[in-house]
């Protein structure tokens, strides 16, 4: 079933984030309000990171259903998940987690999070695109 039905259930009902930190955000002052807010700004980041990679060769992007990350198949690289990490840290300065630790159905792909402002997902997005490209 692949990494999304291997994850899917697994999120909470608001934008995948659990109980307990909709709860630690609103008890620390961030109100109703401030938690949609969050919520809106990970789902525009999820279709910027998914609009920036979604096209490149090698990559498969995992469209997210929620959530404040992005799963990506990288097996099309022809690299192994742990050495694509660490090539793509090296090479350019952008961090991703193998998603293997999330089991089977997330292996070879890396885990891409949204916690980082657009700015700088755009410039980490068109990073590993060039990475990526510069690959073949």
């Amino acid at each position: 079933s692949g990494p999304q039905g291997a994850l899917r259930g697994r999120a909470g009902p608001t934008c995948g984030v659990g109980g307990q930190t909709r709860r630690g955000w609103v008890y620390r002052g961030g109100g109703v309000e401030g938690w949609a807010e969050r919520r809106g700004g990970s789902r525009r980041r999820g279709c910027l990171a998914l609009e920036a990679l979604g096209s490149v060769p090698g990559l498969r992007c995992l469209k997210p259903e929620a959530g404040m990350f992005m799963l990506v198949d990288v097996r099309g690289t022809g690299l192994p998940t742990m050495e694509f990490a660490w090539r793509l840290f090296r090479e350019t300065g952008v961090s991703v987690l193998d998603a293997g630790a999330f089991g089977p159905a997330a292996a070879g792909c890396v885990r891409l999070s949204f916690a980082v402002g657009e700015a700088e997902l755009a410039e980490a997005c068109r990073r590993i695109a060039a990475f990526v490209t510069g690959l073949a």
